[in-house]
């Protein structure tokens, strides 16, 4: 430890009123052993999920559920430092069969001596061992001691870490945030008792998100391929090591691209999916999928940009008109502006290229040479040429437009066509309707003359492929 590591210590330990500095200070503190549970246990009441007033308000307007969180997080306690033997061990030699007495005499004295400096080594190591105790290093059953707010966390016992892991119930978003205090507290005391989480590669930070948080098994797919299909943003966001990922949070398996759809209709069918737990998203506990890629931490600004992380990724997937690309989803996340530690975390992470990825994406404009141009009078005799042998022309009504008897506007059908104006202002027109063999349905969406290349376009279709009625819009 430098002198300046050594000075910000003392520092922190003369303000700090955490338990564990109260320890270091020999003032009455909180910190005690308490067991932890088995890898396998669960609450004697089971998992409740904590929700606030508003999000339980909002549940009985709506009618739909409040996605929750739960989260596993892992921990390590540091080992504490070998402590030297004192100096001077006695040797003694081994007595053979055949010795003489003072032979025996002598190895008596040996051995004497050997037990009182054994004695002595005891007690010396039992003192440096106190000594660290008092210095603040936390054992994992006394960290279990320092889990808040109380009634949150359900600590047990993992086998692949050295400190507890520290289990929640879940709850929703809000609910995590107003915890805050209690949270910032909580690591707070863990940190200064010795305890770490991002250290070493070999902790995580598992986020378990409730399967009824996804609408269908689209909506699941979305969020799915939210992660996969970006790899290397979601390594930079989790903060894990390619090769902690490889052994703890795999990509791949069942969340290949010719699989991903089977595998999400599965998990919302049956609420799970038989598949390798080690992957980046296990679904293979009931009710739950567990987002095992997140590295472990006990930052809060941090910890809570994971778990603002997972929740924007599933309420941005929840509309299947959104792309499944970082840039969209970084200017949603700033448009929402609901998860200020992710947008703080990425504009730390990605530094000069957040503001550019952030920068909504400019309005396309066509370029019109000519904006109040007539329409191409041979363009228009060409679509309205007489139909082919084995066609038929359809009866037409009395609006005047050319459609056919009983199928517009003014003759009380389908006032989504014909004469109705579009959004943009234009209008459906209706030039010719053809049928083949006394059969014709409508296309699903107009054919707008807006350009040169829709023109051209136009222009060179075939009389075979105008055997369906084709409505054109015209700028009015």
């Amino acid at each position: 430890m430098t002198a300046r590591e050594e000075a910000v210590r003392t520092a922190d330990l003369a303000t700090c009123d955490c338990d564990p500095c109260k320890r270091k200070k020999g003032l009455p503190h909180g910190v005690h052993s308490l067991a932890m549970h088995s890898y396998s246990s669960q609450p004697s009441r089971g998992w409740l999920a904590r929700k606030t007033a508003a999000d339980r308000a909002a549940e009985r307007e709506t009618g739909n559920p409040t996605p929750t969180l739960g989260v596993e997080l892992e921990t390590a306690i540091q080992e504490p430092a070998r402590i030297p033997e004192l100096p001077g061990c006695p040797i003694v030699h081994p007595l053979s069969h055949h010795a003489t007495d003072d032979e025996v005499r002598i190895y008596c004295l040996q051995m004497n001596e050997w037990r009182a400096w054994r004695l002595r080594n005891d007690r010396h190591i039992i003192r440096a061992q106190e000594r660290q105790t008092i210095e603040g290093a936390m054992t994992a059953d006394e960290a279990v001691s320092m889990a808040a707010p109380r009634g949150l966390w359900h600590v047990k016992h993992d086998s692949s870490v050295t400190g507890p892991e520290f289990a929640s119930h879940p709850a929703t978003l809000a609910y995590w945030h107003k915890a805050r205090p209690y949270l910032t507290s909580m690591f707070k005391s863990l940190l200064h008792g010795g305890v770490r989480s991002h250290d070493g590669d070999t902790c995580g930070l598992h986020i378990n998100i409730g399967t009824d948080a996804f609408d269908d098994a689209g909506h699941l797919a979305r969020f799915a391929e939210m992660v996969v299909h970006n790899p290397r943003w979601s390594m930079r966001m989790s903060q894990r090591t390619q090769h902690s990922a490889n052994h703890w949070a795999r990509f791949g398996n069942e969340l290949d691209s010719d699989l991903l759809d089977d595998w999400a209709y599965r998990v919302m069918r049956y609420g799970y999916a038989s598949q390798n737990r080690y992957c980046v998203l296990n679904a293979s506990n009931q009710g739950r999928i567990e987002f095992r890629l997140p590295r472990g931490t006990l930052r809060i600004d941090r910890f809570y940009a994971k778990l603002e992380w997972t929740a924007a990724m599933v309420e941005y997937t929840r509309d299947s008109g959104h792309l499944i690309q970082v840039s969209a989803f970084i200017r949603w996340a700033q448009e929402v502006g609901k998860y200020p530690a992710l947008m703080s975390f990425m504009r730390e992470k990605f530094r000069g290229r957040f503001e550019e990825m952030a920068a909504p994406e400019p309005e396309m404009v066509p370029e019109l040479d000519e904006p109040d141009r007539p329409i191409d009078p041979d363009l228009l005799a060409d679509v309205t040429a007489e139909p082919d042998e084995g066609t038929e022309e359809r009866p037409q009504c009395s609006c005047g437009d050319g459609c056919p008897d009983g199928e517009c506007l003014d003759c009380n059908s389908e006032p989504e066509l014909c004469n109705s104006r579009q959004p943009d202002g234009s209008r459906y027109y209706c030039e010719l309707w053809l049928g083949h063999s006394g059969q014709h349905g409508y296309p699903d969406v107009g054919v707008y003359w807006d350009d040169i290349e829709q023109q051209r376009l136009l222009a060179e279709m075939d009389a075979s492929q105008m055997l369906t009625p084709t409505r054109m819009a015209i700028d009015v």
